[in-house]
């Protein structure tokens, strides 16, 4: 299970750092009113990713079942209700 959780533990790591990276540069290229409404509008999205990756995460297992199984019936299903 490791060996399955790594990269998915990397990527978010990666991701997190690429968020203060990109905060660190536009902040030396924008004024502080527009950089503010920057920050604001990343907050807002990731919220959103927030409330939305409990549903990806169980759907995408899911369907990944389905695919492996060859239950095409159930992944049409499953596809259609996403």
């Amino acid at each position: 299970m490791l060996s399955y959780s790594i990269p998915i533990f990397i990527s978010g790591r990666v991701s997190y750092g690429a968020t203060y990276v990109d905060r660190l540069i536009v902040s030396f290229l924008i004024n502080l009113s527009e950089l503010g409404i920057y920050n604001f509008a990343l907050v807002l999205t990731n919220a959103i990713s927030i409330l939305t990756l409990p549903f990806t995460s169980m759907l995408l297992s899911r369907l990944s079942e389905f695919y492996g199984r060859g239950d095409r019936e159930s992944f049409r299903l499953y596809s259609l209700k996403a």
